[in-house]
């Protein structure tokens, strides 16, 4: 294993995709497992990079802002000093079509997003044993070539040890994982309000203590929502365990009920993509607090609902425990429920996708109105 970790940290990947998110993501896992990592957005800096730090495989992304994967790929394969590099082919498309023109174009193998940390580590270390087996073959080949005498002379003179450094850590440098303590991290839920492909992607690669942060952020902003209503520290605290038993209750929900038709969707996986959705409650959750300290009023008091809006319902009614339940966060979370479930497990059943929406819905529903009357 020692061995192992020495040469996986001599190698260098280069990551070629336009999205920052999916690149730090990638360079993050890979550089706990040993590996370097440098980072190129377009083909143009890719190119630059190949030819000043000689990466010894290449992560390749399908859409590139100036030309197209394919094409990259091409060009690279038609390049005699260049074609040698692996390639893995990294995209969203996950057809046939696409897997087999990529294949054709030159990649050495495929891998759809989101992808698990596990299955990438995994491809990358299948193509560097299929790259040592190609260069211990030629170099057999070229060994049963040399005359005779030749081969035994070579044979007699030791071979000259050659000193190796290991060479700097080159483009991205190993970032901070992502907790509540990280400027990152804290930017993991506002990528996925505003770039949700993305970030449900990224969340499908990291690890589940780094796909959390939306949960710790809703827990800490609805403690601390319950602090300011209630003047009370103590208020608080029950305010984020609320939060994390709701959010416990709906995963546990959630996996029983898929664990029974589809055994193949793992608890974790079924947490993180459940966790990421939640990201527009915590922005409810921050609109409350800002809204108690303009209006001297409770953060319990904001609503994100139309309908409550409109009618003018006072909130001690129970009228406005139904309203509430169209607030347009919890709506939007129901969403985001519905289109991670696709995004990371690629549901083809449209029904099981609209139901794990619908359901997310109705449960955060439920929690509204059990808050509000009792």
């Amino acid at each position: 294993m020692r061995s192992d970790k020495v040469i996986m940290a001599a190698k260098i990947i280069l990551v070629i995709d336009d999205s920052e998110m999916i690149c730090n993501v990638i360079s993050d896992t890979l550089t706990e497992s040993g590996y370097i990592v440098t980072a190129a957005h377009t083909a143009e800096d890719g190119f630059k990079q190949i030819r000043n730090k000689s990466p010894d495989a290449i992560i390749l992304d399908l859409d590139l802002p100036d030309i197209d994967g394919m094409q990259f790929c091409q060009l690279l394969k038609n390049d005699p000093k260049l074609r040698y590099i692996p390639v893995l082919m990294c995209t969203g498309v996950n057809t046939a079509e696409s897997k087999i023109a990529g294949l054709k174009n030159g990649a050495d193998d495929y891998i759809t997003k989101p992808f698990a940390v596990k299955e990438l580590l995994e491809r990358l270390n299948s193509l560097f044993r299929r790259a040592e087996l190609i260069e211990e073959h030629l170099k057999q080949q070229a060994a049963a070539q040399k005359p005779a005498a030749q081969l035994a002379a070579s044979e007699r003179i030791p071979p000259r040890p050659v000193k190796t450094e290991p060479r700097p850590a080159a483009g991205i440098e190993p970032k901070p994982r992502f907790d509540i303590n990280s400027l990152r991290s804290l930017r993991l839920a506002w990528d996925v309000l505003t770039k949700p492909q993305e970030a449900f992607s990224a969340v499908a690669a990291m690890p589940l203590a780094d796909a959390l942060t939306p949960l710790g952020l809703l827990a800490l902003l609805h403690s601390i929502s319950a602090s300011i209503d209630s003047h009370r520290l103590a208020a608080g605290v029950v305010g984020f365990a609320e939060v994390l038993a709701a959010w416990a209750a709906g995963i546990g929900l959630l996996w029983v009920l898929l664990y029974t038709r589809d055994r193949e969707k793992p608890l974790g996986e079924v947490a993180k993509f459940c966790t990421a959705a939640v990201s527009p409650l915590a922005l409810s959750a921050l609109l409350g607090i800002i809204y108690a300290l303009i209006t001297s009023g409770r953060a319990g008091e904001f609503t994100g609902s139309p309908l409550l809006l409109v009618a003018f319902v006072p909130p001690s009614y129970k009228l406005s425990a139904f309203l509430d339940c169209f607030d347009i966060f919890q709506i939007w979370t129901a969403f985001l429920l519905t289109y991670g479930w696709a995004q990371i497990f690629r549901a083809d059943k449209a029904n099981r996708t609209l139901l794990i929406g619908a359901g997310g819905w109705a449960f955060l529903s439920a929690i509204g109105l059990i808050r509000h009357l009792f």
